[in-house]
């Protein structure tokens, strides 16, 4: 089932070491390790955030096909 994909818009305050301190619409903040975003993030710059919707559901498929392979009918139902 696909949803509409609203992205959020943060905007990269600062730094502080290795944590980057991010900005929301609304003025509450964030902080994240400076690892977790791009190498060439710099103070000022805007990021958005989305929801993949097409990946989303790729992966869903894959781990419920994953799940499936690891079921096997008659098995696992004895008694010890």
């Amino acid at each position: 089932m696909a949803r509409a994909s609203k992205s959020i818009t943060w905007v990269v305050d600062h730094f502080e070491a290795e944590l980057a301190v991010i900005e929301a619409p609304d003025r509450r903040t964030l902080v994240v390790p400076r690892w977790a975003l791009p190498p060439s993030v710099a103070e000022g710059d805007v990021l958005r955030l989305r929801i993949d919707a097409v990946e989303t559901e790729h992966r869903r498929q894959a781990a419920q096909e994953r799940r499936r392979r690891l079921v096997v009918p008659g098995e696992g139902d004895e008694e010890l």
